[in-house]
């Protein structure tokens, strides 16, 4: 329900109850003469509410300033009383009411509920659009990051596959078709919300086949997959930020390299581990930084703010992060 519709039921109510109340008290007000006043007052009570509430904030405050507004509700005062003792005249009643026709204080009421609905429409309509511009802004920044691809990986795996041509076709195909369906998802995703996990997993494992082509077959690498539901909902190729970390700063060509991938999840938790050998110890401060984690992080602050953790651990020379999320 947006706040223009509870604006006017508050108000529809507001009146029921503004013109109601008198009239259940004094049934008098419904015959003769006190019909006509009573009709007359009132009448008058909503041109004023309205004027102000479409006319003098938006297009005087708002437009030419308080002074400007100040003046324009004085002289609508005034003239809202003469027009009283006009009307008090030509109904020709015999008890001129103490507050001639229209008090002073119902007045006050009127235009003070009038003021107070305009100016909390208009500053929640100020909010709405404000929270609208951030999402917008998120939004924006959230599909830049999901945009920026590896070229490197794009390019080697296309020089691997075209290796395999010649020396093994049926693999180069397989590898191709892998590419394929790598490329898809990444398209296909970049303007979803959120995907399922069983997808995002199986993505993860397309991205390992395809980065095997250019590692030995004897290379250790291991990826252990333990989920209970694979439908729970998560941010598109958010995990994949950690499993390129490894595999691009954990290939030396060394004997003793290796690359272990864990990821488990539960109905509200999801917990991933990335491990391998680091063979360079300056560079850990680069593969912290790196721009794929960089990204990583800030889509995470984006859309998980305070719902995950990240733990980087370096012993024997080796690089360990436990990424953690609440869903």
């Amino acid at each position: 329900m947006n706040a223009k519709l509870i604006s006017f039921l508050l108000q529809f109510i507001l009146w029921v109850l503004f013109i109601g109340t008198p009239i259940a008290n004094n049934p008098d007000h419904l015959h003769g003469d006190g019909a006509l006043r009573f009709a007359g007052r009132h009448a008058l009570y909503i041109i004023f509410f309205y004027s102000n509430y479409f006319y003098f904030i938006p297009k005087i405050l708002k437009q030419k300033g308080l002074m400007s507004y100040l003046v324009l509700v004085l002289v609508s005062f005034l003239a809202v009383f003469v027009l009283g003792h006009i009307m008090e005249g030509w109904l020709r009643v015999r008890e001129i009411n103490s507050r001639l026709f229209l008090g002073l204080v119902p007045l006050i009421q009127v235009y003070a509920v009038s003021t107070t609905f305009r100016l909390t429409l208009d500053y929640i309509q100020q909010l709405t659009t404000q929270k609208n511009l951030e999402e917008q802004n998120r939004l924006a920044e959230i599909n830049f990051l999901r945009s920026q691809i590896n070229p490197h990986f794009l390019f080697n795996t296309l020089n691997n596959i075209n290796a395999l041509i010649r020396l093994r076709p049926t693999e180069a195909e397989r590898s191709i078709g892998t590419l394929s369906d790598l490329m898809r998802y990444m398209l296909s995703t970049s303007k979803l919300p959120k995907v399922e996990l069983g997808k995002e997993i199986s993505y993860i494992h397309n991205y390992i086949e395809l980065q095997k082509l250019r590692l030995d077959k004897n290379f250790n690498i291991k990826c252990e997959v333990s989920v209970t539901n694979e439908t729970v909902l998560i941010e598109p190729l958010l995990l994949i930020g950690f499993i390129e970390n490894t595999f691009k700063h954990g290939v030396s060509g060394s004997e003793d390299d290796f690359i272990e991938v864990k990821i488990n999840s539960a109905s509200d938790h999801l917990e991933l581990r990335a491990r391998n050998k680091m063979h360079d110890l300056k560079k850990i401060n680069n593969v912290i930084s790196g721009v794929g984690l960089e990204n990583t992080k800030k889509r995470l602050e984006l859309c998980y703010k305070n719902k995950y953790s990240i733990e980087l651990q370096t012993t024997d020379d080796i690089y360990d992060v436990c990424f953690k999320l609440d869903l």
